[in-house]
């Protein structure tokens, strides 16, 4: 089984790494790629774990990318990333410093609309994240009574981002052009992905993507439906787009049941990264 498509507490998870890593090898998962946002901080840890519960780790990272001309969220997975590249680790850097400003803001407003909660007992919750991501102030609210879930009710009135009924507390992230994300991390060494296009809807900027570099596109993964499935998988054919998948699970902080594994695209995506990885050594060999 593969899963190529899940968060820890490194960012807005529920469970730490090595807890994460532990699941995954209660459900037989063989390969694992840890893909938290803007962050490649938890891959010694993953490594170490993999290693002592026998799962093998793909360095990952999901990039929260941005497709700016058609206004819409067009996220980046990274495999096999070098995850100690300081261009890859600066320009994320940024985007976790914006999210976190925006995290106050949030909290700032959601104080002045009469609730009772400060940045202290948020940061409770988000003390091993690398940022402050709604789940974690999400959290707080539960603890202090003011709901019983993560996305229930209050999470909508507070954060949705609809503009026809957006939440209150709504603060916009500026995001990184998904184009550059690609860049990133292609310059990285890694294998770029674009990330449950069908749940972003942001089929329009794969042209360009695929000109950057673009090397795959996730078809399977827990929001997305049978008939986008099968749409994504003639995408890649016409790009000659490696086909991954994952169930993008979070535990607890989950929009709904993302079942670790339950997106397994099948040891040929494995196969294929390998086959890209070796294509590439060949190349840097020549040029060498």
């Amino acid at each position: 089984m593969i899963e190529l498509h899940c968060h820890t507490r490194v960012s807005d998870g529920y469970y730490n790494v090595e807890e994460t890593i532990k699941l995954a090898k209660e459900k037989d998962i063989e390969y694992m790629a840890i893909t938290d946002h803007d962050t490649t901080s938890g891959t010694e840890e993953a490594i170490k774990c993999g290693e002592k519960y026998g799962v093998n780790i793909i360095h990952g990272i999901e990039i929260s990318g941005y497709d700016f001309y058609n206004n819409k969220k067009a996220h980046i997975l990274g495999y096999h990333v070098n995850y100690e590249d300081n261009y890859l680790n600066d320009f994320c850097k940024d985007l976790r410093e914006r999210r976190l400003e925006a995290a106050k803001k949030m909290i700032d407003i959601i104080n002045e609309a009469g609730y009772n909660l400060s940045l202290e007992e948020v940061k409770k919750y988000a003390q091993d994240s690398t940022g402050i991501f709604k789940q974690h102030i999400m959290h707080a609210l539960i603890h202090k009574g003011y709901t019983d879930k993560i996305y229930s009710d209050l999470y909508y009135k507070l954060f949705s981002s609809n503009p026809k009924d957006r939440g209150f507390a709504f603060v916009p992230l500026k995001y990184i052009d998904a184009v550059e994300a690609v860049k990133v991390v292609k310059k990285a060494n890694g294998i770029a992905v674009l990330a449950h296009p069908a749940l972003s809807d942001c089929f329009e900027i794969i042209p360009k993507l695929v000109k950057a570099g673009l090397d795959g596109i996730e078809a399977k993964h827990t929001h997305q439906k049978a008939h986008e499935e099968k749409m994504i998988q003639s995408i890649a054919k016409y790009y000659n787009l490696i086909l991954t998948g994952g169930s993008d699970f979070h535990g607890f902080y989950g929009y709904m049941d993302e079942s670790l594994g339950s997106c397994s695209p099948g040891i040929e995506t494995i196969e294929k990264f390998n086959d890209l990885l070796e294509k590439k050594s060949i190349v840097h060999s020549v040029k060498a």
